[in-house]
């Protein structure tokens, strides 16, 4: 119900109800999760203490009470995040009833007759059974995907522990892992980067809807102006967030983790999660392009394309996890490798149907190379300064996160923002028309003139 109010808004070119309606999702989410998980917790430990069975539980030792604990505390938080999802719905709901959707009955009484119903019905079944088949073979491949890497590591594991012994020697003894746990512990730290790795992609994704209806508008008027207009815009702001930030991400991955989990059992595996964030912080352009690429192809009606491309390259996923996972000096490092190679075939065959289907020439130089040049500066220069301030500053308290490596790490974001900045205005990579194109983009052209970044 909410993906219905928010893909009708979205329809209109008015991403504000969604983007509202998700703070709202997210702060139940937050909120309900913790305060249910907390109550979950305290009534639990006072179960124990009473001499009573911990949720049908008896229990000898706090160890054994909070073993008993925790799947109900994890449960709670889950309940709040349904009951996040609800707030989000009836924000939307309450909006639609009190503000409407903008069109007014001039706009209707002047707007041509609608095709029938079963018209219609036909028209969203055929389009969104593509739609609806493509997120379902995603959520597959991913679970086939975690469920590969896991059994080929462990079979790794078992054919050679030596091998991760001397790989892991560190680490392994710091979290007192055992032989039977060291596949689990591999993977938690893999999992670590896979939440930095859909950072990126989540924030562009908008992007690619907010093109929808003006491509599909444009598709069906043939303005092959306004056609290209909105690819090229597309792919040049996807290229503009996330190659800077993915590089920034890649060169600043250790020291981000460490002011994370500064304090924790999970500070031994840093070393471990630090360079699959970097390898996808490197390929953030890849993995962030992919949905926006498949949004514009589903509207000009080819979301057929993105199905087929997508049940490709999740084979060659699962082929390069199955073979470089069981390799024991390879091990959890070949999981980004198959994530790669899948991202590469998708991205490159259907940017090449979108190009194809809808005849537009891009300028390579200003929509990829350009905004490319710039991001890899401003991730060179943190780079640098992380570096300079690393030896400048004074160390700190050890296990600190106001130690030297904070600092060096919020300094160096910081210049790499304004020096990504001043690359941009000196080699001219945005224009007006591509800003006003943005949702709220006049608002944000105004800012950017002011900067100096566009003319």
């Amino acid at each position: 119900m909410m993906s219905s109010y928010r893909g009708y808004y979205e329809g209109l070119r008015n991403m504000a109800p969604t983007g509202y309606s998700q703070v709202f999702e997210t702060f139940g989410k937050l909120v309900f999760g913790l305060i249910l998980a907390k109550w979950v917790q305290v009534h639990g430990l006072s179960q124990f203490e009473a001499g009573q069975p911990v949720y049908g539980v008896v229990c000898k030792t706090g160890e054994e009470a909070a073993s008993a604990i925790a799947p109900f505390s994890a449960a709670a938080a889950i309940l709040g995040v349904t009951l996040g999802t609800i707030l989000g719905l009836i924000y939307l709901i309450i909006r639609h009833h009190v503000i409407g959707d903008g069109i007014t009955p001039q706009m209707l009484e002047g707007s041509p007759e609608p095709e029938n119903g079963k018209s219609l019905r036909s028209q969203i079944i055929k389009f969104a059974i593509p739609v609806v088949t493509s997120s379902l073979v995603l959520n597959i491949t991913n679970l086939i995907d975690s469920w590969t890497v896991n059994n080929r590591v462990k079979a790794a594991v078992d054919k050679a522990p030596e091998v991760f012994h001397q790989m892991y020697q560190v680490q392994l003894a710091a979290s007192n892992v055992v032989d039977k746990d060291i596949k689990s512990y591999l993977y938690g730290a893999y999992g670590v980067a896979l939440d930095f790795r859909n950072l990126i992609p989540t924030i562009i994704m908008t992007l690619g809807l907010s093109a929808i209806p003006v491509l599909s508008g444009a598709w069906a008027t043939k303005d092959q102006e306004k056609m290209r207009s909105s690819i090229s815009t597309v792919l040049k702001t996807s290229t503009l967030l996330a190659v800077p930030t993915g590089f920034v991400m890649a060169v600043l991955a250790e020291p981000i983790l460490r002011i994370l989990y500064t304090g924790t059992n999970a500070e031994s595996s840093i070393s471990i999660s630090a360079p699959f964030i970097a390898i996808y912080g490197i390929f953030a352009l890849l993995l962030s392009i992919s949905t926006p690429i498949t949004n514009m192809l589903q509207a000009i009606g080819r979301a057929d394309v993105p199905l087929k491309a997508l049940a490709i390259g999740a084979s060659l996923k699962i082929i390069c996890d199955f073979t470089l996972c069981g390799i024991p000096t390879i091990n959890i490092k070949g999981a980004p490798v198959g994530t790669i190679v899948c991202y590469i075939y998708i991205v490159t065959h259907n940017l090449i149907v979108l190009l194809r289907q809808t005849k537009v020439k891009i300028n390579w130089k200003s929509v990829f190379w350009k905004p490319f040049a710039a991001g890899a500066f401003s991730g060179g220069v943190a780079w640098a300064v992380y570096q300079f301030f690393m030896h400048v500053l004074p160390a700190g308290a050890p296990g600190s996160r106001m130690a030297n490596f904070t600092w060096a790490t919020l300094i160096a974001l910081t210049v790499s923002i304004l020096s990504w900045i001043v690359f941009l205005g000196l080699i001219h990579v945005l224009n007006r028309q591509d800003i006003e194109s943005l949702p709220k983009g006049k608002k944000i052209a105004k800012v950017l003139e002011k900067l100096h970044v566009i003319g």
